[in-house]
């Protein structure tokens, strides 16, 4: 995606007056010829790829009304076994048989249960069924069905998930990696840290690998579903749970078995077939307060027992989240319990089943900060499982908002510019992905190629550009018409069009048009004309190599924008201008005065504005000090008019990008040093204007970062990017002195602190003393540490453990030997929590090289009473294979801890150890292809050891 605002800058002078082209209003009723209909059925008929299918909604000749399951799951050999019973009813036309979605199953029996809730007789009436392709279970009646006419049929099946067929596993998208439907993990107890579960999968469409049913979005069907499980453990599914019975063993049964549980849970509200779900396992229920419209809401996160500690500060903001987007869509939360359960091994980042969202296991860990990922589940209860969409041509609906929801959860907590830095880190599409098709496209081969950037990360940003278009009180009334609408149904793009002209009482072709149906996005290119003494701004939309990029639509492809300038003589505008596309040039002449700033911005936006994929420009040749100038010129400018953070990042991306490309270019300037010392010291004041506001200084500083470069990368040859930045004594006493003010601030939280100082620049740690005196009076390091660790406060601990390993790490390693000491003794005192003592070791692990030392530490973690789960994330931290100067050292700890006393005598070590090593052993296999390469490179001797680590039994 190509940028879509220009801003620029000279020192012309003169008076304003503004004018233009005419303008299109946007109701003015649209009037298309033959020929325009045609290309706009094309365009949205072949738009994206003419050689992928065509993908329409499926046909419903059935209506599947509710599903009854009466089944066991089979923990040791992967199975879940029992019956499905269907009530079905044709949609419109007579039917005689019923294809149904049965995936790798084995059928025993399909019967007639009942016809219009009777009951078929004594016995129920054996159907004829073919089931041939481990697909599909066809069913053949033995007399026609009209629409009014219910049927029930039920179907002895077994469901195994794990067994393979040609026609499946055929995923490739990133955010679901897997179709198989349901999952189990470690059954066998052999994996030495995960909990025994099993859960389920079912978007896009693998539900049907666990139950027979219909499996399209565009069904939707209540369901009970009865199970048995080991009694061990605990079950969640949809609905509610209307009865739990443990099986009672006899006294005298002989030998020792295992217990069954049998769970009835019910949902009794309509909901897509791919949004049904099943997880069993070893979970504990953490409850959190009820939320209360005219019902109660119940609300609870399923975590692993040693993270119900944890839950609330991962979760806990779900009940207002609940709150708010009932508010915010005038649509209280329609569903009878909301339900959180984090899964180890989940093949998604997360999945919108109704009322049981699975999360993947990162969210158990609060440091993860992955909040993003609630607010993203929570919204889908009103878009993609209150109303779903009508087919996967349509997954706009489901996640776009989705992901739109972030950016609003953000706005509403924690205010606007925390939401907008969001939306600069997320819509950093790039243009190949955003030309690739249009948010709505029908033509794909695999389902799961739609989960992409286009419907998630696009999609959010079209959506808060309509919101900014029809203003927010129209975009909450329309999203409220659409819901109310459709609740419980499917819906279509159209039918959202429908809704937002309905509210606003404007033709909507011109938007949708652009932003749902057209793939791509127009670009503006825009000039200043000062050479007659007035100013004429050119606006040039886009073009490919001359042609249009877009079809044109008639009269309807307008957009709206603003326009910020300053005369020469200090007057500012703003002002706004609607423009077709395929309006080659816009013209907008002030008349005797000149221009000398501006900014055009696509009507408020502050979204589809990307970041660059690399701050280095492929045109240094045409780089000089003046644009330096001219780009820092047009950042205080967009600083002082108060334009978006999203403008001011840009501006400050485009001024840093041309001195560090100027840097290639020395010869350009007899006056090097000087700009170049100015730039240092406007760079530390521009970035702490931007670190002043909390809320976007998680994104302000990495960003200004990009341009601390690391030693070690060149722009030209003997020349390091250290040595453009960064700056010199004095502006980095500038910041060290906002450090000082930012850390002794008693209302940023430790955990605030801790992240920003990931992002100090590695040649300012060492002069962290300043604000912490940990190399000038270790003992007070130390004391703190310890202070802190008592407290229970990870994060502080964390922040003050990694300041005094960093600023003692070239002046006094003496000193980091009493922080090592220190976290020997620590791990086992049992006044410090196990988180605490699990973040203190992992500190030290990232940081040493000494194998003696690791060994040690080690030794004391696999001693200690840690949890195994955190003694794995110790052993994970303590073997990564890093780059080739710790590698031998990596392998000398390795083959120490596989040879010593604690891991021989131990299978669960040894697993530890081999678990451990699996995800490097990945890496180098994907490096090194076969055995004879690895053995060729210069991890030889890791090779080997791997080798040997893998050999566990």
């Amino acid at each position: 995606m190509k940028k879509n605002y220009i801003l620029a800058f000279s020192l012309s002078a003169l008076f304003v007056a503004c004018g233009g082209p005419k303008t299109v209003v946007d109701g003015e009723k649209q009037i298309f010829t033959r020929q325009e209909v045609g290309e706009i059925l094309n365009n949205i008929l072949y738009a994206g790829g003419k050689d992928l299918p065509y993908q329409a909604p499926v046909d419903k000749p059935w209506v599947l009304n509710h599903t009854d399951l009466d089944i066991s799951v089979d923990f040791d050999k992967h199975t879940i076994n029992g019956t499905a019973t269907l009530t079905l009813q044709p949609y419109y036309y007579l039917q005689d048989s019923l294809v149904l979605d049965a995936k790798k199953m084995d059928i025993f029996d399909v019967r007639l249960s009942s016809q219009n809730g009777a009951p078929t007789g004594p016995a129920p009436e054996k159907l004829n069924y073919t089931y041939n392709d481990s697909l599909h279970l066809i069913i053949k009646f033995k007399e026609n069905y009209t629409a009014n006419q219910k049927v029930q049929i039920s179907i002895d099946y077994q469901a195994n998930p794990d067994r393979k067929v040609f026609q499946l596993d055929q995923t490739t998208g990133t955010a679901i990696k897997s179709d198989k439907g349901a999952y189990f993990v470690n059954t066998d107890g052999k994996d030495p840290v995960s909990p025994m579960q099993m859960w389920t999968q079912g978007e896009p469409q693998a539900n049907s690998c666990w139950f027979p049913t219909i499996d399209v979005p565009n069904q939707k069907h209540t369901h009970k579903i009865k199970v048995k499980y080991p009694s061990q453990l605990t079950c969640i599914s949809n609905g509610l749970r209307i009865s739990s019975e443990t099986e009672k063993l006899a006294a005298n049964a002989g030998a020792p078995m295992k217990p069954t549980k049998t769970d009835v849970w019910e949902m009794n509200q309509p909901h897509a077939v791919y949004l049904t779900m099943l997880a069993i396992g070893d979970w504990k229920a953490v409850k959190d307060r009820s939320i209360k419209f005219d019902k109660e809401i119940p609300v609870q996160y399923f975590v692993e027992d040693i993270y119900t500690s944890d839950a609330k500060a991962v979760f806990g903001n779900t009940p207002e989240m609940i709150e708010f987007f009932s508010s915010f869509t005038g649509v209280p939360f329609m569903w009878a319990k909301y339900d959180q359960i984090v899964a180890r091994d989940f093949v998604s980042g997360a999945m919108e089943n109704t009322t049981a969202v699975i999360h993947n296991e990162r969210l158990q860990d609060p440091d993860n900060d992955m909040e993003d990922y609630v607010a993203h589940e929570l919204f889908h209860h009103w878009f993609g499982d209150y109303v779903t969409c009508e087919s996967w041509a349509h997954l706009t609906l489901n996640e776009s908002f989705a992901n739109y929801s972030e950016y609003l959860w953000r706005e509403y907590k924690y205010g606007k510019d925390n939401a907008d830095a969001w939306m600069f880190e997320n819509l950093d599409i790039d243009p190949e992905s955003s030309n690739k098709n249009a948010l709505v496209n029908h033509h794909y081969a695999l389902i799961d190629n739609q989960f992409d950037d286009i419907r998630y990360n696009k999609g959010a940003g079209i959506l808060h550009r309509l919101r900014n278009h029809i203003g927010t009180d129209a975009f909450k009334a329309s999203m409220k018409l659409y819901l109310s609408t459709h609740a419980y149904k499917n819906a279509n793009v159209y039918d959202w069009k429908k809704c937002v002209e309905t509210v606003t009482g404007t033709n909507m072709d011109h938007f949708f048009n652009t932003w749902y149906f057209s793939k791509g996005q127009p670009d503006l290119y825009v000039t200043i004309d000062n050479s007659t003494g007035s100013s004429v701004l050119n606006i040039i939309n886009s073009t490919d190599q001359g042609e249009p990029t877009q079809l044109s639509y008639g009269k309807s492809k307008l957009l709206k924008l603003r326009i910020l300038a300053r005369t020469d003589k200090g007057r500012n505008i703003d002002t706004t201008i609607t423009t077709s596309v395929y309006q080659e040039l816009n013209e907008i002449s002030f008349p005797n005065e000149t221009i000398a700033q501006y900014i055009v911005d696509p009507y408020y936006s502050n979204a589809l504005i990307i970041k660059g994929k690399s701050f280095l420009r492929e045109d240094p040749k045409n780089i000089d000090p003046e644009e330096i100038e001219t780009n820092y010129q047009n950042l205080k400018f967009s600083q002082e008019i108060k334009a978006s953070h999203i403008i001011q990042k840009q501006m400050y991306v485009d001024w840093l990008k041309s001195y560090v490309q100027f840097g290639v270019n020395l010869s350009k300037s007899p006056d090097w040093l000087s700009l170049k010392t100015k730039t240092q010291e406007r760079f530390i004041t521009e970035t702490l204007n931007g670190l002043q506001d909390s809320n976007i200084s998680r994104v302000w500083l990495p960003l200004s970062n990009d341009f601390v470069f690391k030693p070690e990368e060149t722009v030209e040859d003997k020349m390091f990017m250290a040595d453009l930045f960064p700056a010199n004594e004095e502006t980095q006493q500038k910041f060290m002195d906002w450090l000082r003010t930012y850390y002794n601030n008693p209302s940023i939280t430790a955990k605030s602190k801790l992240q920003f100082y990931n992002f100090v620049p590695t040649e300012m740690e060492s002069k962290m003393d300043v604000v912490f005196p940990y190399y000038s009076n270790p003992k007070k390091g130390i004391e703190d540490i310890e202070n802190a660790a008592k407290t229970g406060n990870s994060h502080l601990t964390v922040l003050y453990a990694r300041i005094f390993y960093d600023i003692n790490k070239e002046k006094a390693m003496a000193n980091n030997d009493l922080l090592y000491q220190f976290t020997l003794s620590a791990i086992n005192n049992p006044e410090i929590n196990d988180k605490v003592r699990r973040d203190l070791a992992l500190v030290q692990f990232s940081r040493l090289t000494n194998p003696q030392k690791k060994y040690d530490l080690m030794l004391a973690v696999f001693n200690s009473n840690l949890h195994k789960e955190y003694q794995f994330k110790v052993c994970d931290r303590a073997i990564p294979f890093a780059d080739e100067t710790s590698g031998m050292e990596n392998t000398q700890f390795l083959q120490k801890m596989w040879n010593s006393e604690v891991v021989k005598n131990s299978i669960l070590f040894k697993r530890m150890l081999k678990k451990a090593t699996s995800k490097e052993w990945e890496s180098l296999q994907n490096e090194y292809p076969t055995e004879k390469d690895i053995i060729k490179s210069s991890t030889k001797d890791r090779y080997k050891l791997i080798k040997i680590i893998q050999n566990v039994e």
